[in-house]
């Protein structure tokens, strides 16, 4: 339904908006209130369908070329915490990464 605006990358501009991994969901969008809406639908509907609770606290919100104070909304709206850009993930490390 194209609702996630997502991000144009490569040499194509291939659309992405979300990549999975294990157990882990990253959503790609502009940070503007249409996706972050989207972004938390996701989340109420994935609850109501799988029964299963999100765990809000290990929830990550990160932007680039993006200012703190719309971060700081965006992570409100999500209600969830922020996260470097440079960070660990499944023991990888950027130059800045948290532990």
């Amino acid at each position: 339904m194209n609702l996630l605006e997502g991000v144009r990358v490569g040499r194509n501009k291939f659309k992405v908006n979300m990549l999975q991994f294990a157990d882990d969901t990253f959503f790609f969008c502009k940070l503007g209130i249409n996706d972050l809406m989207v972004i938390k639908s996701i989340h109420i509907f994935f609850e109501h369908v799988s029964r299963l609770r999100i765990n809000f606290h290990k929830n990550k919100l990160g932007g680039v070329r993006v200012g703190e104070d719309e971060l700081l909304s965006g992570s409100n709206i999500l209600n969830c915490g922020l996260i470097s850009i440079l960070f660990k993930y499944l023991g990888i490390y950027g130059e800045e990464g948290e532990s």
